[in-house]
């Protein structure tokens, strides 16, 4: 099974008063997914986590 997209989530049955609206709901979805959302690809690790395992295995020197 897929994980739904952006607009599934965020855009889909919703109305925004303007284009302010719209990139607060699509920053705040972001950040929710890049925290918590935990994805099979990732070794059900949200994004953030799997950046941070990959950052500290490499040695990178990039702040997350």
């Amino acid at each position: 099974m897929s994980n739904p997209s952006l607009k599934e989530q965020i855009v889909h049955g919703r109305l925004f008063r303007g284009l302010e609206e719209v990139r607060a709901a699509v920053a705040a979805f972001v950040e929710t997914y890049n925290r918590e959302w935990l994805l099979e690809k990732n070794g059900y690790l949200s994004p953030l986590q799997a950046r941070r395992r990959w950052l500290e295995a490499t040695g990178a020197q990039t702040a997350v």
